[in-house]
């Protein structure tokens, strides 16, 4: 009773799943197989038939993916080399000449990004540098580690820029070329092709070699997996065989479960096909690996060749031959990628699928969905140009755009025309290209510069310039507002035209601008500003050579070197030049190269210059801007080189420059004015304006002009006199102009018990200077005269060397700059001459009492000895050993600790004893027999004389 019961609740769920599916399934209900995995629990010997039916799959899976393995068909993609047919086609679009420029761009943009980075680089450093040091911000050369460390800091950073770089060029890149449709579709299996997965439906036609999974429950219980034997019988155990070769397997599925429920009461049968068969078929013709293959009876055309490794561009995908040995058929892929056709000729045993060469092609590009090169319908000599553009997806517009046509002439020169109607026709080779009307983008205008948000605005939002900046809501806090730069195009020749324009007057209302297509405003920053009065600038204007690494100075110095008028004679009159180099006119101008944004100055050790990216990417923008400069200098904040749109007050100027500074003259601020008379030429009027009678707003100032505020005279001099030593007070001292040595040693308390006024030690400056240039003036003329004398050939090698390496110790000789001074208060206070007024710099050192003499240069033994009383030269020269053999007796001199040098003479008939004080230093020189025969002989003697006073402050400091 129970197993009845149980076989009626299988039958209920044998139809129901019979109803819920019309075809029959290749695999068992879940209910089922759960309660079969029930029953073989309970007991009953059989086999799972899940697991039948998953290995007979798995069997095959098998052999076809050996198969694949040893075929090589990894997997992957057809290498991206330009077929033949395709590097024609672009080269007819000029692909290759736009790729070749913008890999040029690229590497060029690369190149000047690097340059850039590496002056920001060197600019940190210098900035870090002198945070550390404490320094006065200036121009010097940078050190190696410091920028090594630096480097390594800003690593990460620089690699974060270049992927943001990158992006950027990956979005915006040039199009790729034009590829031959279809064949990137037929990519190498991954795995073997014809997939075993899934249902089977009830017409799939069995043949010798499947193999099917039967299943028996009920009364009887197996699970059996056969296979359709050599003469197409299915051999059922028990029940005979069943004819299935040929068949449909929803017809042979019925019979089986006939003949079981003839034979075997109260049992059902379950048939599905395990593993289908393999057949055999063969891919010849423009494939990747021709060849024969055994593939899934599942398989189509499509999976043959994949396996084949792919159609080769030089084979035509739309006139596929199939011949499966009753008849011989042509077949379109194209219908497939177009979605005309969703079936595929499935494989038959001994199937041929010839690929023969490509046919005729066109090619479609522009702003189309799909830009590819398309083969011609089979036997079509022509195309008609609206089928074309439908294969390659259609128009990528709404509407505007046309169509146009190369074509290659029977002489084999091209030609471009234009196609219209639907009866518009191309032929084999030609190139249809799909293009805007009119390229021309109305209605725009472009904020660029100093912008919170620079790009692209529409006419119809904002119609006057007032509105579009948004009441000064849309400038940057460093926007320079009395000059920007209106580019747009003349209404007549279509020529581009620069205006200038004042910002400040628009946003208060005074003036407006009514804005036009293609209009462009820039915005200058102050950094752009300081720029245009930087070195750089005005050497440029004044020696219009190459200037090196920017290109708006290369513009500006074609500008200056074409221009027959004073374009650019404010700035050039701002300066003042010299052979050696420029030297700002005034102090006033010279805190201006302290206040300029150190990225724009040039870079003193590499000359190097970093121009501001707002010039660079306008070069015209800073010739033009220069000629409405206005030269600012005197006692102002930030004097310099400003531009101003049109007229404007000396009060806005004077703001400009940051305002006056504390030392201004009100009474005197002089003014050179550039006047313009029509027909008559440009006149400079010179007016002196007294700010504390005259209202500045009511003095106009033009474009051109220059302005000079003159500074307060003070008596405090710009510098400090440093005192060290045995005073009271010693440090720096401020003075005043005129500030005499006495009235300074009074401020610093006097001297000590301990000083020695007769070996005080003064430097100056100026002095210093002066000694400087005149060794290395003498050390030039040593030059000449030596390569005059290697001439003549009169002088030997060693005497020779040896006059070279004296002429290299003038030039790198270290000078002190001493002055002899008498440093004694009671004689400065006697004699007003000795009394000497300070320069800013001076310096005084006060020594204490010495006790010793000193003995250079040519004796035996050289150094310091005792002093005492009574004690002659010939003294001291025996205590140091003696004189040399190459010693120069009649030119041994005494230095004396307050700088005055003396000659002693050795002859016994004009000997003269000296009195040698305390710090003295007696110089023995070195006789110049050796170089007797030079031109320089005596000059080379007198050398070491001038050299004495050095040495002597240097021996009475260190003492």
């Amino acid at each position: 009773m129970r197993l009845s019961a149980w076989v009626w609740g299988m039958a209920f769920v044998l139809l129901a799943a019979a109803i819920a599916a019309p075809a029959v399934a290749q695999q068992i209900p879940p209910e089922l197989m759960e309660k079969l995995r029930e029953r073989g629990q309970s007991g009953l010997d059989s086999q799972d038939p899940a697991q039948a039916l998953e290995e007979s799959r798995l069997k095959r899976e098998g052999q076809l993916t050996n198969q694949t393995n040893l075929l090589g068909q990894t997997a992957g993609k057809e290498p991206k080399a330009l077929s033949t047919l395709e590097v024609i086609y672009n080269s007819r679009l000029g692909f290759f000449e736009e790729e070749a420029r913008r890999r040029w761009r690229e590497r060029a943009y690369q190149f000047d990004d690097l340059e850039r980075r590496e002056r920001m680089l060197n600019q940190q450093v210098r900035e870090r540098q002198q945070a550390q040091s404490g320094a006065v911000p200036g121009n010097f050369p940078m050190q190696s580690g410091a920028a090594q460390v630096a480097r390594a800091k800003g690593g990460n950073r620089e690699r974060e820029q270049r992927l943001e770089v990158e992006q950027v060029r990956a979005e915006f890149a040039t199009p790729e070329p034009l590829r031959q449709y279809g064949y990137d579709m037929l990519d190498y299996p991954k795995q073997f092709p014809g997939g075993l997965s899934g249902r089977l439906p009830d017409d799939y036609r069995l043949g010798i070699g499947d193999e099917l999974v039967v299943t028996l429950y009920g009364n009887e219980n197996d699970t059996q997996t056969l296979q359709v034997d050599r003469e197409g019988r299915l051999v059922l155990p028990d029940l005979g065989p069943v004819t299935a070769a040929g068949r449909e397997l929803g017809t042979v599925r019925d019979e089986v479960e006939q003949l079981v429920g003839n034979k075997l009461v109260g049992t059902e049968v379950l048939l599905s096909v395990g593993a289908p068969r393999l057949v055999s078929a063969y891919v010849l013709g423009d494939v990747t690996r021709p060849g024969q293959y055994e593939l899934s009876s599942f398989a189509d055309i499509l999976d043959a060749l994949s396996v084949a490794g792919g159609v080769k561009k030089t084979g035509s995908l739309r006139r596929i031959i199939v011949d499966d040995g009753t008849r011989r058929r042509s077949f379109d892929l194209y219908d497939i990628l177009a979605g005309r056709q969703t079936d595929s000729l499935r494989l038959t045993d001994g199937m041929r699928i010839i690929v023969p060469p490509i046919g005729p092609t066109v090619a479609v590009a522009g702003a189309v969905v799909r830009p590819a090169i398309y083969e011609l319908a089979p036997g079509a000599a022509t195309s008609a140009a609206d089928e074309m553009l439908a294969m390659a997806g259609g128009s990528v517009l709404a509407r505007g755009s046309r169509m146009l046509v190369k074509r290659v002439s029977p002489e084999g020169g091209e030609t471009m025309r234009y196609l219209s109607g639907a009866e518009a026709r191309l032929q084999p080779s030609d190139i249809l290209l799909l293009q805007l009307r009119s390229q021309a983008t109305m209605g725009q205008f472009e904020l660029a510069g100093a912008v919170y948000s620079p790009g692209i605005r529409s006419i119809d939002e904002y119609g006057f310039l007032s509105k579009a900046l948004e009441g000064g809501q849309a400038l940057k806090p460093d926007a320079y507002l009395p000059f920007a730069l209106l580019k747009r195009k003349d209404p007549e020749t279509l020529a581009t035209v620069m205006r200038a324009v004042n910002l400040a007057a628009v946003l208060k209302g005074e003036t407006d601008v009514r804005l036009r297509s293609w209009d462009e405003l820039v915005v200058l920053n102050e950094t752009a500003v300081d720029f245009m009065g930087s070195e750089p600038v005005k050497l440029t204007i004044d020696q219009p050579n190459d200037p090196g690494n920017c290109e708006s100075l290369e513009v500006l110095a074609k500008r200056v070197r074409e221009a027959e008028t004073e374009r650019f004679a404010t700035t050039f009159r701002s300066a003042f030049f010299t052979s050696q180099g420029m030297a700002e006119q005034d102090s006033g101008a010279a805190a201006l190269s302290g206040q300029m944004d150190r990225s724009i100055i040039s870079d003193r050790q590499t000359g190097e210059i970093a121009c501001p990216d707002l010039f660079e990417d306008r070069p015209d923008l800073l010739a033009f801007a220069l000629e409405y400069a206005t030269a600012i200098s005197g006692a102002v904040r930030q004097p310099g080189i400003y531009p101003f749109a049109y007229e404007t007050s000396l009060a806005g100027t004077i703001a400009v420059a940051g305002g006056l500074s504390l030392n201004a003259n009100r009474k005197l601020v002089e003014l050179s004015l550039y006047e313009r008379k029509a027909g008559q030429g440009i006149d400079v009027d010179r007016r002196k304006v007294d700010l504390t009678e005259t209202d500045p707003k009511s003095v106009a100032v033009s474009p051109g002009s220059s302005v000079r505020v003159t500074a307060l005279r003070s008596d405090q001099e710009p510098g400090t006199v440093l005192l060290t030593g045995e005073f009271e007070r010693p440090g720096v001292y401020t003075i005043k102009r005129g500030e005499t040595l006495l009235e300074l040693i009074g401020r610093a308390g006097g001297l000590t018990s301990r000083a020695y006024p007769y070996g005080a030690v003064f430097t100056r400056e100026s002095v210093r200077d002066q000694r400087r240039e005149s060794l290395k003036r003498t050390a030039r003329e040593m030059d000449t005269a030596l390569t005059l004398a290697a001439i003549k050939g009169n002088v030997d090698g060693e005497a020779l060397t040896a006059a070279r390496r004296l002429s290299n110790t003038l030039s790198s000789a270290d000078i002190t700059g001493r002055m002899v001074v008498d440093a004694e208060p009671e004689v400065l206070a006697r004699d007003p001459i000795a009394n000497i007024s300070l320069e800013p710099g001076d310096t005084l050192h006060m020594p204490r009492r010495p006790t010793t003499v000193q003995v250079a240069g040519d004796v035996l033994n050289p150094g310091s000895f005792r002093h005492r009383e009574g004690k002659s030269v010939r003294d001291y020269l025996k205590e140091a050993g003696g004189l040399q053999t190459t010693a120069e007796k009649g030119r041994i001199f005494v230095v004396k600790a307050n700088g005055e040098a003396t000659p002693v003479s050795m002859s016994i008939w004009s000997f003269r004893e000296q009195t040698i004080p305390p710090g003295t230093t007696i110089v023995v020189p070195m006789d110049v027999t050796p170089v007797q025969y030079l031109e320089i002989a005596g000059t080379i003697a007198d050398i070491f004389g001038n050299l004495a006073l050095s040495v002597a402050s240097v021996a009475t400091v260190t003492n």
